[in-house]
């Protein structure tokens, strides 16, 4: 974005403050003084640009945002529309908090990570259920017949399975179920989370998914072994009013 070494700074009330070098920005952002509202250009270029956008800032206003957002008090008209509306992701608009802040979020309630479940199983259960209307129809058309129609249904419901939570949470980071109630998954080390890692948690959930609420209760880590066999850890994502994120 920008290199030079002096900037102006035009605050969210629209002071504008400068020239600035890079060490007095970093002290009025620890300040509070620069927000994520804030804009910034160089002394020699007349464009204003996002204060969020410059490299040594973005760590330090993502931060303040996270802590603004998880300090907002939400009515429960507000989150019911922002859910309804699938902006759960709305306090982790600036970027990747997902990825790299894990350790900002709280534990996911057991009650909104079985709702989300259930809302997940009927997702792909219909999804079954289109497939094996697809095969129905190529056995009486005489596309199919007995022997392969069976298989050729397995094999699409196992690609549909793995599809929909791979993609959603390797990719989209979210299923519709997690989005839907605020919840995700992030590493425990914080790291990026790849789709192989997605891949993983799918097949451990298979076998361990219908003990989570036992595990969650009882184990002292409070998290299910898919999540601990992955290094993994489902997380609530505090809803915000989107008018106050921008």
């Amino acid at each position: 974005m920008l290199n030079e070494r002096t900037y102006l700074v035009k605050t969210e009330s629209g002071e504008e403050i400068g020239p600035l070098d890079q060490d007095a920005l970093v002290r009025l952002t620890h300040s509070g003084k620069i927000t994520v509202e804030a804009r910034i250009r160089s002394v020699l270029v007349p464009r204003w640009e996002k204060a969020v956008d410059l490299p040594i800032l973005k760590p330090l206003l993502l931060e303040q945002q996270a802590k603004r957002v998880m300090a907002e008090n939400v009515s429960w008209w507000t989150r019911i529309k922002n859910r309804a509306a699938f902006r759960s992701e709305d306090s982790v608009a600036l970027g990747s908090l997902v990825k790299v802040r894990a350790e900002s979020f709280d534990r996911a309630p057991i009650i909104s990570r079985i709702i989300a479940a259930a809302i997940d199983l009927f997702i792909v259960f219909l999804g079954c259920l289109l497939l094996t209307g697809g095969c129905y129809l190529g056995l009486k058309r005489g596309l199919l017949n007995i022997d392969n129609s069976g298989y050729l249904l397995l094999f699409l419901c196992c690609l549909w399975v793995n599809f929909y939570y791979v993609f959603m949470i390797g990719v989209m980071t979210q299923t519709i179920g997690q989005r839907f109630w605020g919840i995700f998954l992030v590493r425990t080390n914080a790291l990026k989370f790849y789709t192989g890692r997605a891949f993983l948690y799918m097949i451990f959930m298979l076998p361990f998914g219908l003990l989570t609420p036992l595990h969650v209760w009882l184990m002292p880590s409070k998290r299910s072994w898919q999540e601990t066999l992955t290094g993994t850890r489902m997380v609530r994502l505090k809803l915000a009013d989107s008018s106050k994120i921008r």
